[in-house]
């Protein structure tokens, strides 16, 4: 096969990174955010490589010789290939357009795995039909993959399954995955039909990409393909119940060594997920989610907005169909809320987004069984910071219950900070809350003084561990700040 172009490996990456639109279970359709504008080095290398294929030759004639085309069909192939973008675009709107796909599918699902040079090309072709932004036109070439099952039943994904197979290997090509995955992933998109053992091989194959770490070319291959599955609800129980996949998603999103563009497309793979109740209650029981996203919305510049919406609309959903509240607060997410709330946005839906959040976290916060649950853990002396710590709406509404059995709770805290061999979340928690009454109680700095809180946190401050040091500082400061208003209202 006459070729022009080097057939050096190159990273693989897709292009169909797009959220664009997806229909879920409601029936509703959710206008989704573009990737962030950071297209990582290995697309550009993809798409240079795109373009030497294209300039490139295939003498097509050598089909005949093969029995994979005959004369009449290598005929019509070629002529299509000589033919202008707007010439092409006519044949294949015409009588023509399902046959000469089938063609194409043909010579993928026939010729050796050795002709990379002829796959490159004819998945070039496949991706250029398919790769058009007009939805009326997109929907027209669907519809010519979907006519090529009437002529062979392994029509149109199973030549893309034999490839992909075939990338299981040592021999595994990065551009054939590259292609291939884009152009399933376009026939997805347009819901082009595909049968439960289709849909079984491409979910395992993006399970099984996602958890090579190592490798971040295949990773985008990946969850490309798997952003377009998960806008199938029935596909979404398939990806759930395999081995692995969800658990690697999660350490996609987590890492902080990874481009936003994959942290972006692995965060839309979870908010599919999350449209599903059913799956939505256990998301973050299976691997730690919510404490994931909200270290993305700490982290991640606040340029990229469309990660910020994707974000937002997941943690909504876990807490609207997966009762995630708890989750989300014990992740810290109340520190986070005001800032994003203080921020200006382009993008409406991010503000309807934390209003959704919003709602969900004064819900939880006036649920009358906290100040109970509070009670057992203080009184258990195994502190963790959680949503009752941090929330300023429970210390406003309950501070008064502190007097309970002469301020018994206030006691075991202290209690905590003074007997030794405590870890260091304890202490840290015990500093907090007392740090938190002495601040919303009227008489808090004097309650805690008499009880010994004073001299037990004054100690902590040249403990050995920086950060129970940082806590006790905290506290103290709450206490000097109470004691200047104090003055200041005397004076």
């Amino acid at each position: 096969w006459d070729r022009t172009f080097p057939m050096s490996k190159v990273a693989s990456a897709h292009d169909d990174g797009r959220e664009g639109r997806s229909t879920l279970d409601d029936k509703k359709t959710v206008a989704a955010a573009e990737v962030p504008t950071v297209t990582p080095f290995q697309v550009l290398q993809q798409e240079e490589m795109t373009d030497r294929v294209r300039k490139s030759q295939v003498d097509w004639t050598r089909l005949r010789t093969t029995s994979i085309l005959s004369d009449a069909e290598v005929e019509l192939l070629s002529r299509y290939d000589r033919a202008g973008a707007t010439e092409k675009a006519m044949v294949l709107s015409g009588t023509d357009g399902p046959t000469l796909v089938g063609l194409m599918l043909r010579v993928l699902k026939l010729s050796p795995q050795s002709k990379v040079e002829l796959l490159y090309y004819v998945l070039t072709m496949l991706h250029d039909i398919v790769a058009v932004e007009d939805p009326a036109v997109a929907r027209a070439r669907h519809g010519l993959f979907a006519a090529t099952a009437r002529a062979d039943a392994s029509f149109p994904y199973g030549p893309f399954v034999r490839l992909m197979n075939a990338s299981e290997s040592a021999e595994r090509d990065d551009y054939i995955v590259y292609r291939s995955t884009g152009v399933v992933s376009r026939l997805i998109d347009g819901d082009v039909a595909l049968s439960e053992e289709e849909a079984g091989f491409f979910v395992k194959w993006c399970s099984s990409y996602l958890s090579k770490l190592f490798d971040v070319k295949t990773q985008y291959a990946a969850v490309s393909l798997l952003q377009k599955l998960l806008t199938r609800p029935a596909l979404r129980e398939l990806f759930w119940h395999n081995a692995s996949g969800y658990d690697f998603l999660v350490r996609l999103i987590s890492s902080d060594t990874r481009p936003i563009q994959i942290v972006y497309q692995a965060t839309f793979c979870v908010w599919m997920l999350s449209f599903s109740p059913a799956i939505a209650t256990q998301m973050d029981s299976r691997q730690p989610l919510v404490p994931s996203l909200v270290e993305v919305l700490r982290s991640t510049s606040k340029d990229y907005e469309k990660v910020f919406r994707v974000v937002l609309a997941t943690l909504a959903n876990l807490c609207s169909k997966g009762n995630l509240n708890s989750s989300l607060v014990n992740s810290g997410y109340l520190r986070v809320h005001p800032l994003l709330i203080a921020r200006t946005w382009k993008d409406a839906d991010i503000a309807t987004h934390l209003e959704a959040l919003g709602e969900a976290l004064r819900s939880f916060e006036s649920d009358e069984s906290t100040f109970g649950l509070y009670r057992e853990e203080v009184l258990s002396e195994t502190l963790k910071m959680s949503a009752v710590h941090e929330s300023d709406a429970f210390w406003r509404q309950n501070v008064d219950k502190f007097a309970w059995e002469d301020y018994r709770l206030l006691r075991v805290l202290i209690h905590l900070l003074t007997s030794g061999g405590r870890p260091s979340e304890v202490l840290q928690v015990a500093c907090w809350d007392l740090g938190e009454f002495v601040r919303v109680h009227p008489n808090g700095k004097r309650i805690i003084e008499t009880l010994g809180g004073k001299l037990a946190l004054m100690s902590l401050m040249e403990a050995e561990d920086v950060d129970v040091q940082a806590a006790a500082l905290v506290a103290m400061q709450k206490i000097m700040v109470k004691q200047v208003d104090a003055l200041a209202r005397r004076g």
